[in-house]
């Protein structure tokens, strides 16, 4: 038994051999094929800009070594088109072995471009623009916050690249929708600049910050507020039945903080009086900024005689 283990071993390891002196001859020979390689526009003026996709793949015949057309598998190789002779407009761009090369070193050897062999390829001029960015935003405090402001992108415009018949017609830019709910602090997202579905588009920077700011809701009870009667004839003798107001506001800290009842605009015209009929009449109250009002006392007011 031991015997028969010893030569299948044996008979393994020169079936081993032989594999490997073949393989090593076969990758040794010169082969002529033909390759199927990926295609990428090199050397194009920097004014230019190709205004549609060339093709992906392109069908070359070569000849090499085994082991080097092997290599191009794994190196990732591509066919490299030499753009330099592109001028505005149609340009037709031949693919032979003179402007066609490959893209890593190699001995290989291109003898001829089967599929296609030319390329009636459109170039328009290069061209950059600033462009404003819109954000496409949902949002939404949690129940006792509230956002402040107005969210601010960073930076506010982006730098369009690209063909001048099409960059010359854009106006604006919207990001990737956004949606940010429950928001109690401010809070920063990175948000991709969303891309027009246009060949040759390049958007730099691709992502634009997003500041929303977003705080505790407050309540503050003010007294004396000062309350007008506008619109009266001087000589009319009416007047409003009190002086002063009180209410609630609501809003946060920084927004609370910054009303003052001298600067709040409460008032009641006398002409609502004659257009409305009414003898009662709520006050009405200007404020600054998103401060909201409550619980106004009194609620409303009316006219009385002076002496």
């Amino acid at each position: 038994m031991k015997r028969f283990f010893h030569h299948f071993t044996l008979r393994l390891i020169a079936l081993f051999s032989a594999l490997l002196l073949w393989f090593y001859i076969a990758v040794e020979r010169n082969y002529e094929t033909k390759l199927s390689l990926p295609l990428r526009l090199v050397n194009i003026p920097d004014h230019l800009i190709p205004t549609t996709p060339i093709p992906h793949f392109v069908t070359a015949i070569i000849s090499g070594k085994g082991k080097e057309i092997l290599l191009l598998h794994f190196a990732s190789a591509e066919l490299l088109l030499n753009g330099e002779s592109a001028v505005i407009g149609l340009c037709r761009l031949p693919l032979n072995n003179r402007t066609v090369s490959l893209s890593v070193q190699t001995d290989v050897r291109i003898l001829s471009i089967k599929n296609p062999v030319e390329l009636l390829l459109p170039f328009d001029a290069k061209i950059s623009k600033p462009i404003r960015v819109i954000p496409s935003l949902t949002l939404s405090s949690k129940r006792g916050y509230t956002l402040i402001g107005t969210p601010i992108l960073v930076p506010e415009t982006v730098t369009v690249i690209g063909p001048r018949r099409l960059v010359a017609e854009m106006s604006d830019l919207q990001t990737l929708p956004v949606q940010a709910t429950g928001l109690t602090h401010d809070t920063t997202f990175s948000v991709p600049v969303r891309i027009p579905d246009l060949f040759g588009i390049e958007i730099m920077p691709a992502r634009v910050n997003l500041h929303i700011a977003a705080g505790a809701l407050v309540k503050h009870r003010l007294d004396n507020v000062p309350i007008r009667l506008i619109d009266a004839p001087p000589d009319s003798g009416w007047a409003l039945n009190v002086n002063t107001l009180s209410f609630t506001i609501v809003g946060t800290q920084e927004e609370i903080d910054a009303v003052r009842p001298e600067r709040i605009n409460a008032y009641v015209s006398y002409t609502r009086f004659r257009i409305e009929q009414q003898t009662e009449i709520e006050p009405t109250i200007s404020l600054l900024g998103n401060v909201e009002w409550s619980n106004l006392e009194p609620k409303t007011v009316h006219l009385v005689k002076q002496h």
